[in-house]
């Protein structure tokens, strides 16, 4: 039976879809085991899900996304979690190491307007406000819309990007953490981003890192990126992002794998259904425990004595800066 954080999908309904890159045809390899074939693109380096659902069915799932894929209950206890972190960070300066490499690369994120795409609960985007930045956020979840609104004080824009450009207006910094992978047509998303993006504005994605497939169907099989998080309908690899940078005529400043090497090993768990399990019960354990001054002590004990590999260690992300350094008028010119 299928869990109910993979995505049942109508399968008498999907669409097949070309390289979502480049348009190009490529031959269905495999199948994921929520019933979608998987191909690749190897001009483009990319792994991909060549036939798709149908957009309402896409929406219907990420309206359940933070009851049945990724739990999460929007109330004023999650407000209170969210605030306290963030005044903890604040006052410890323990910055997630994606501010650190913003505020290195904008002297201060003070003033910066920021977007964050597929914001979830909001955290991200409080973290900024806290630090002085002007902050919106896009998010699929209408639930999640509401509860940043009212709990946090920020806008959000229910839906994609591409339905709030002229809301939105320019912006200094694009965030998309874990989302550039969940869209049927990225490329929209990447216009609509680089219509927004003021000159040297920054793009930070963040995504699971579909190079460690590697290229052909003996290596993908046993990638765990194709059997958790299975909304996912295209893996980038480094070329992919790289090739991205080269369409956009973005400078990529920043480019590394990184993350996670706990996920790495979760391919000896079987079926795919219990490695979900085991990571969102990892992280929820995780996250709950590292909240109390306990488990702070107790993790610091840990890194000092046990020396475990730090997240930094694995290879399962892949996290890149690019930065615009052109105008509107010059944009319209290579797209």
């Amino acid at each position: 039976s299928v869990a109910d954080f993979i995505p049942e999908w109508p399968m008498g309904g999907l669409i097949d879809r070309n390289c979502p890159l480049c348009e190009g045809s490529n031959e269905s390899l495999f199948i994921r085991s929520d019933g979608l074939s998987v191909t690749f693109c190897a001009s483009c380096d990319l792994w991909y899900t060549s036939r798709v659902p149908p957009k309402v069915a896409i929406v219907e799932t990420y309206k359940n996304y933070y009851e049945t894929i990724k739990p999460v209950k929007f109330d004023n206890t999650l407000a209170d979690d969210i605030k306290k972190a963030t005044t903890r960070m604040i006052k410890t300066r323990e910055y997630d190491f994606r501010l650190i490499r913003l505020i290195a690369l904008t002297g201060e994120l003070k003033g910066k307007k920021i977007i964050d795409i597929g914001c979830g609960t909001g955290q991200f985007l409080f973290y900024l406000l806290s630090l002085g930045a002007d902050v919106v956020g896009c998010e699929m979840s209408e639930e999640a819309c509401h509860f940043i609104k009212k709990h946090l004080g920020i806008q959000v824009f229910y839906g994609g990007i591409e339905e709030h450009i002229e809301k939105i207006g320019k912006v200094d910094v694009v965030l998309m953490n874990d989302v550039i992978e969940h869209f049927i047509r990225p490329l929209d998303v990447l216009n609509a981003v680089n219509s927004i993006l003021e000159k040297n504005g920054l793009i930070v994605i963040w995504t699971p890192n579909g190079g460690n497939a590697g290229r052909s169907v003996e290596t993908a099989k046993e990638w765990v990126g194709f059997s958790i998080d299975l909304e996912h309908m295209q893996y980038f690899s480094p070329t992919s992002i790289i090739r991205i940078a080269k369409k956009y005529n973005w400078e990529l400043v920043h480019l590394e794998s990184m993350g996670y090497p706990c996920i790495e090993k979760l391919k000896s768990l079987k079926p795919s259904a219990r490695k979900q399990r085991f990571c969102r019960v990892r992280y929820k354990v995780s996250g709950t425990f590292g909240d109390t001054m306990f488990g702070r002590v107790t993790k610091a004990v840990f890194r000092e004595f046990v020396k475990l590999p730090e997240y930094k260690m694995g290879t399962y992300n892949l996290f890149a800066i690019l930065r615009n350094s052109l105008h509107d008028e010059e944009k319209s010119m290579i797209i």
